[in-house]
């Protein structure tokens, strides 16, 4: 071979290595973008939820192994300020790649410096049937404020569902089903279906009330209940409900006003018409019945309600008299309930008082009408030592005299 063509072999050879090196070289960014460009995001195996205690936004596989996030997460990128995910539980791993590597593996992370960021997270089935991911990018940064979330406040929405029952959809997509208007007072015994997920606080008479678990209200009085809930982007609804129940008569009754929405169309009083003034409200000042009808145009529901405003009369020993020496017998012109004490002692409820003493009975009709009264029993010895004397000289001159009515008195011999 001469030299010449030896020499040209040898270039050739050299540029083919040096061609096939620079190749190389310019792959293996291509190959890195390559590989990053691969990922995309998949969140479709796990199930968002918001947890307003925490305020975070929570993300359940299949088999409730759970990881959080402050941010909502989509499929598409997540332009946030700065974003806090972790989880809790043990064999749920999480992995970040900042662009220009994996940030150190931790149970949370929290990332504040600028970048896009890819986020796996990879969790092993608890039944052994396999491996699943969860799979988003967080671009971090200045943002634009976000849009505020959603609040809902006001009164409830109810939709009629058969003339008797009434429901409201939340925004999280459960109902709340009930056979009493929002602002309705009733003599029927109510029933609340509250759904789980909705927080409720219940009053009666302005006093905390526990929501019976059966969903009855079996005792009178006035309730006020407000009610809260998130749906799963965290918007907040909170809706407020009152009612009254009145199933026995009741001294309650002043300004009677219809539901919300409802007006009144009819009044009576034991049978007599009332006429209506304002179909907004109506006066009630009278004793007895009242059969009250309202409607919203499309429902027409009605109530009878009995307003009883004369407190009870108590009689002791069958009198009015307040100043005994004996037991008294306590007796009343309607049912009520009697409070006793004796000498500032609770004593209860009864209705024969023994022993002297100074007695405070309250009594309590069934309409909480109530009536005060004290009374005394006085001992013997406790009556007053003057009446005894004037007894006495009493005595003494009623004998003196029949002394000497028969002294003069002569026996007559014939």
């Amino acid at each position: 071979m001469s030299f010449k063509r030896a020499f040209s072999a040898l270039s050739t050879l050299v540029l083919a290595a040096f061609s096939l090196n620079m190749q190389c070289f310019a792959e293996t960014p291509d190959s890195a973008e390559e590989e990053r460009s691969s990922f995309s995001s998949d969140l479709s195996l796990v199930e968002r939820s918001y947890d307003d205690e925490s305020m975070m936004y929570r993300y359940t596989f299949p088999d409730d192994a759970q990881f959080y996030s402050s941010e909502r997460l989509t499929d598409a990128e997540n332009p946030v300020s700065v974003l806090l995910v972790g989880s809790e539980d043990d064999d749920v791993s999480i992995l970040v790649n900042s662009g220009s590597g994996f940030l150190e593996q931790a149970d949370e992370y929290f990332l504040t410096e600028d970048g896009t960021y890819e986020v796996t997270v990879s969790h092993d089935l608890r039944n052994g049937s396999g491996s699943v991911q969860a799979r988003f990018s967080a671009v971090v940064g200045e943002q634009s404020a976000a849009p505020e979330k959603q609040v809902i406040t006001g009164r409830f929405e109810l939709e009629n569902i058969d003339g008797e029952n009434f429901r409201h959809s939340f925004i999280n997509g459960s109902e709340f089903i009930t056979n009493v208007l929002d602002g309705e007072t009733v003599n029927f015994t109510p029933k609340l279906s509250v759904p789980d997920s909705v927080i409720c606080t219940v009053t009666r008479d302005g006093n905390l009330y526990s929501m019976p678990s059966s969903g009855f209200i079996t005792e009178d009085g006035a309730y006020t209940m407000e009610f809260s809930c998130f749906d799963n982007d965290g918007n907040m609804e909170k809706r407020f409900f009152s009612f009254n129940v009145f199933t026995k008569p009741t001294n309650r009754l002043g300004i009677y006003q219809p539901p919300y929405g409802y007006e009144l169309t009819s009044v009576t009083l034991n049978g007599e018409n009332i006429p209506l003034t304002d179909k907004d409200h109506v006066v009630l000042s009278g004793e007895g019945d009242y059969f009250i009808e309202y409607t919203d145009g499309s429902v027409t529901r009605g109530v009878l309600l009995s307003r009883d405003t004369v407190p009870p009369v108590l009689y002791f020993n069958g009198t009015s008299d307040i100043v005994f020496t004996e037991q008294v017998v306590v007796s009343s012109d309607t049912d009520c309930t009697l409070r006793v004490t004796k000498n500032g002692q609770i004593v209860g409820n009864v209705s024969e008082l023994h022993g002297s003493g100074l007695y405070r009975i309250t009594a309590t009709d069934e309409a909480g009408n109530i009536t005060f009264v004290r009374l005394e029993i006085k001992s013997v010895s406790a009556i007053n030592p003057l009446d005894i004397i004037i007894i006495f000289a009493a005595l003494i001159i009623a004998a003196v005299g029949y002394y000497i009515i028969q002294k003069n008195r002569r026996i007559t011999v014939r």
